[in-house]
């Protein structure tokens, strides 16, 4: 859990597996660790916002792959 320092990307932005999309400092280390996109798509829903807190139940960006949308 954290506060959200940097957030990378925006509604419609295309993504690559690895690509950082939000970067949170942990409330207890403060070290920082980045949120990366786990698949090839687009950003379709953003919940993550600068200062917000953050955990692990926490919803932050939804990436959609419409490649194979006929």
């Amino acid at each position: 859990p954290g506060i959200i320092k940097e957030v990378t990307r925006r509604l419609g932005d295309e993504v690559e597996p690895g690509d950082v999309l939000a970067v949170i400092e942990s409330n207890q280390t403060l070290q920082r660790f980045e949120v990366k996109s786990l698949t090839k798509g687009v950003v379709t829903k953003r919940h993550a916002s600068l200062g917000e807190f953050a955990d692990d139940t926490t919803e932050l960006f939804e990436v959609s792959d419409y490649s194979q949308v006929l």
